[in-house]
């Protein structure tokens, strides 16, 4: 399975939700690309890091990050 590549549009709406849920605290639901498989991921976003292109997601008291160029939606 390859990539899709999303528009401009999109991209706005996926930025938009990120900085929503850094500033106000808001839990999102970002579909993430995998070749195998459907990932989703819930958390609040607490750090953007614009240099290395991800975002940190904060859930059940742990963390991750994950690259901009990996998700395809936000919920």
């Amino acid at each position: 399975m390859t990539k899709p590549e999303l528009d401009e549009q999109e991209w706005e709406i996926i930025s938009r939700a990120i900085g929503e849920s850094m500033s106000q605290g808001i839990e999102i639901t970002l579909q993430l690309f995998d070749p195998f498989d459907d990932v989703e991921v819930r958390g609040v976003v607490t750090k953007i890091d614009q240099q290395l292109k991800r975002i940190k997601l904060e859930y059940d008291g742990d963390y991750d990050w994950f690259k901009l160029e990996d998700i395809l939606s936000v919920k």
